[in-house]
């Protein structure tokens, strides 16, 4: 009896004895009680810019873990985020996807380094020190065009200094390097001048503006050869990009300013080639005030832009504004810009006669504004107003754009069997007699030719050039009588339609 109970008291103490070793074990993390992995070795980031990586997280251990994501290595300008908490509970054999996500700042410096992530295990509730894996390495290359680096003590950029001491430090290289660039960009801008100078093919003073104006290009070419020499230099990226930004809006301004100056020799230019006729609107104050709007909004906006502004929400309001406007004012923006492009394109003048389209109407020109023509009726008295938009999208006939003379036909019918070269010639000597007709060779002269043999006459043709327009139709008259005169003169028949009507009576 006593055996038997000290032999059941051993057993409990050998029971008691492995429970307890069993807790002690689970009072305690192990680094093997998970795992990270990343998608990945290695990842590529441009300075102000960003990139990711997938970790995948997997609890190893039999029971419930406190987990936390830790990252390390990581230098100056670069910034981490996670795409959840790295602190989380995970379950038995679970697996959690992280997105490690690293954003470099604008003045990161370049180069590689190693970034270390590894995770610190606890059993929740416990109060033992946590366990951390074996950190994972993820290899970073960071890049940044401020980066002087690759031009570091090299000529202009590409060739090493191997100068004799003491011209073969930076400083010595950053001055070469300025006034090798500088001549560069001199010799560029001189190969640049024949080529605007035959665009511009003006006078001598034109010319020379043109030159004068092109040659304020050295000012940029004297900024970008100092911000080539600083990273000759070895400038820190932080200094190279302040310096750059500023020359860059600096680049802008000087840019806008020889832009508008050219655009004023060439406005003066193409203008000066116009003749001007009266009552015409001057074309010149529209053109500069289009390339002012044109010129300053695009300075403007590359200026905000090299500083660093966003101009998506700019850009976005204004078009949203504008296609308001052009909506809300269609027909008059219509008219307008149709205007401009009959001041610039000068299809007819003051003066001219015209027919605007399918309309037999002809119309002097008497003024032309920016949105809408004045004509005067040519066979009346009346003024008619055309919105621009309806000229200029017609088919415009401009019967004197040249000089006032104009093309006139006149026919006439003989009878068959009359000499033909005697009606010929009687019609050109009454064309050479009149006087509103050209006869001294400025035109073509007065010809005739045969036309069409008709049922009961031939058909001739007389063709002449009236020297005004306005007289066209007094000639055609008068011609008309001069010819009558001479064949009747000379006996030449002009024959009519003659109908014989016989009445039939009852037999």
């Amino acid at each position: 009896m006593r055996k038997a109970a000290a032999l059941a008291i051993a057993l409990l103490a050998v029971a008691g004895a492995l429970a307890l070793c069993a807790a002690s074990e689970d009072a305690y993390a192990a680094s093997s009680d998970a795992t990270v992995t990343p998608f990945g070795e290695s990842m590529e980031i441009s300075a102000g810019g960003t990139a990711s990586i997938k970790l995948a997280v997997v609890n190893e251990a039999s029971g419930l873990r406190m987990i936390t994501v830790c990252v390390g290595g990581l230098p100056d300008g670069i910034a981490k985020s996670m795409s959840r908490d790295p602190d989380f509970l995970l379950k038995e054999k679970d697996i959690v996807e992280v997105t490690l996500t690293l954003k470099a700042d604008k003045y990161a410096s370049s180069g590689t380094f190693s970034l270390k992530v590894w995770l610190n295990i606890q059993i929740p509730g416990s109060d033992e020190p946590a366990a951390s894996t074996e950190p994972r390495s993820i290899s970073v290359h960071v890049s940044s065009r401020l980066s002087s680096e690759e031009d570091y003590n090299k000529i202009m950029g590409v060739f090493d200094n191997r100068l004799p001491a003491p011209f073969d430090g930076p400083a010595s290289t950053a001055l070469i390097t300025f006034l090798l660039w500088m001549l560069v960009c001199t010799v560029i801008i001189e190969m640049i001048l024949p080529f605007m100078v035959w665009v511009i093919r003006g006078d001598k003073d034109e010319r020379g503006r043109v030159k004068r104006e092109v040659r304020k290009l050295a000012i940029a070419m004297l900024l970008f050869s100092l911000s080539r020499a600083l990273r000759a230099y070895g400038a820190d990226e932080e200094v190279i990009g302040n310096v750059e930004t500023w020359f860059s809006v600096l680049y802008v301004v000087i840019g806008a300013y020889i832009a508008w100056r050219l655009y004023l020799v060439l406005v003066a230019h193409i203008i000066g080639k116009r003749e001007k006729s009266l009552g015409e609107v001057d074309l010149e104050p529209v053109m500069r005030l289009f390339g002012k709007l044109a010129i300053g909004v695009s300075a403007v906006a590359m200026a905000m832009s090299a500083m660093g502004f966003n101009l998506t929400w700019v850009v976005t309001s204004a078009g949203i504004a504008s296609l308001g406007i052009t909506l809300g004012a269609q027909n008059i923006l219509s008219q307008f810009f149709s205007g401009i492009v009959i001041l610039a394109t000068h299809p007819f003048k003051t003066g001219d006669m015209v027919r605007i389209g399918a309309s037999s109407s002809t119309y002097v020109v008497k003024s032309v504004n920016i949105m809408n023509t004045v004509f005067a009726n040519w066979d009346n008295e009346e003024d008619v107003i055309m919105p621009n938009n309806a000229v200029s999208s017609a088919t415009i006939t401009n019967i004197t754009k040249n000089d006032m003379t104009y093309k006139i036909y006149v026919y006439f019918g003989v009878a068959y069997g009359t000499d033909l070269d005697k009606a010929k010639r009687i019609m050109i000597d009454a064309a050479m007699a009149s006087p509103l007709v050209v006869t001294d060779g400025t035109s073509p002269m007065p010809a005739t030719r045969l036309t069409s043999l008709d049922a009961s006459s031939v058909t001739l043709r007389l063709a002449a050039h009236v020297k005004n327009y306005n007289n066209y139709a007094r000639a055609e008259g008068q011609l008309r009588e001069d010819i009558y005169r001479g064949f009747r003169e000379n006996g030449i028949e002009i024959p009519f339609p003659q109908l014989d009507v016989r009445i039939r009576g009852r037999e």
